[in-house]
């Protein structure tokens, strides 16, 4: 009786190589070469993940991206939590990039053009069409959420009602 065995291919490991070599080398890096205190807590985790997954993504260029993400989704469970990873992680690489002030801006901006007893209101129907163009309820919730908690704390709508209003669009 003879067993198919496959080789593998130390290649395999490279996407896990550039998440360590960047998490670590980044965290000594900022913990003793620049001397930031908790030097690990200051690296943006989310972006050295979303790296080695695009470097993942580029190791075999014969497979479409969509099939790339079927076998992720095999890896995982299924493959709408890689897109739901997805999404999460580039909401996180947005609000690491625009900063946390932007919601409270949008929140602002928003409630000076409509008046401030409609917010509520203007939140679900913009989260319904945000669900409708981007497909995703779970994106629509990360995308605009911190958005609703900026307009419960500028409008003084209870923080419930304004995000029960985007889970609900």
């Amino acid at each position: 009786m003879k067993f198919d065995v496959k080789k593998g291919n130390v290649a395999a490991l490279l996407p896990i190589g550039v998440f360590l070599v960047l998490y670590l080398g980044l965290g000594v890096l900022f913990e003793y070469g620049m001397g930031i205190s908790m030097g690990f807590y200051n690296i943006p985790i989310v972006v050295i993940f979303l790296i080695a997954l695009l470097v993942a993504c580029f190791q075999n260029r014969k497979l479409p991206f969509d099939d790339k993400l079927v076998v992720m989704g095999r890896g995982i469970g299924d493959k709408t939590i890689v897109t739901m990873i997805l999404i999460f992680m580039a909401a996180g690489v947005f609000v690491g990039t625009v900063g946390r002030d932007s919601a409270e801006s949008v929140a602002y901006l928003m409630l000076s053009i409509i008046p401030a007893e409609f917010s509520v209101a203007v939140l679900f129907v913009v989260s319904c069409f945000v669900s409708i163009s981007m497909g995703t309820s779970v994106g629509t919730i990360t995308l605009i959420t911190p958005i609703a908690v900026a307009v419960s704390a500028a409008s003084g709508f209870s923080l419930p009602l304004c995000v029960g209003s985007v889970m609900g669009g």
